[in-house]
């Protein structure tokens, strides 16, 4: 049985339990609060203060008051921008919290033509995003 319990004030996943030869026990964490998130750890329970199981039955749910619900829908967004996809789609970053304008790209253009490229070509990628070629670029997609 997998639980979730709160050592030294952050939470933990407990993945596995093993009797410990001090006649405790010896737990196999992983770390799910903040600052411990990605993060394995083994703790022997005779040498832990305080043990809590977090029990998802006593969860305390508080009314979000934000004006259209703006609060539970950054986190919920946050959190779901945290995990990595894991389909074989294309994920377009740019789609992001910013309106797309072609002057944010500018860095980008900038360094995409210059001589690496084998013709000059801008690549057909940032025409199709920008719409239109631009400087030294004929609509072809060609160096001018």
């Amino acid at each position: 049985m997998i639980t979730v319990k709160q050592l030294r004030d952050e939470e933990w996943l407990v993945r596995r339990v093993d009797r410990a030869t001090d006649g405790g026990w010896l737990l196999a964490c992983d770390g799910i609060s903040d600052l411990v998130r990605g993060q394995t750890a083994l703790f022997l329970t005779s040498l832990e203060d305080a043990i809590e199981v977090l029990d998802p039955a006593k969860t305390k749910l508080e009314p979000d008051t934000s004006p259209t619900y703006n609060a539970s829908v950054l986190f919920l967004e946050s959190m779901r921008r945290r995990s990595v996809a894991n389909d074989e789609r294309i994920h377009l970053g740019h789609r992001g919290v910013m309106n797309l304008v072609p002057y944010q790209l500018d860095p980008a253009l900038q360094a995409l033509q210059e001589p690496f490229l084998p013709s000059g070509d801008l690549p057909s990628c940032l025409q199709s995003v920008l719409g239109s070629p631009f400087p030294g670029q004929q609509s072809s997609g060609t160096a001018a």
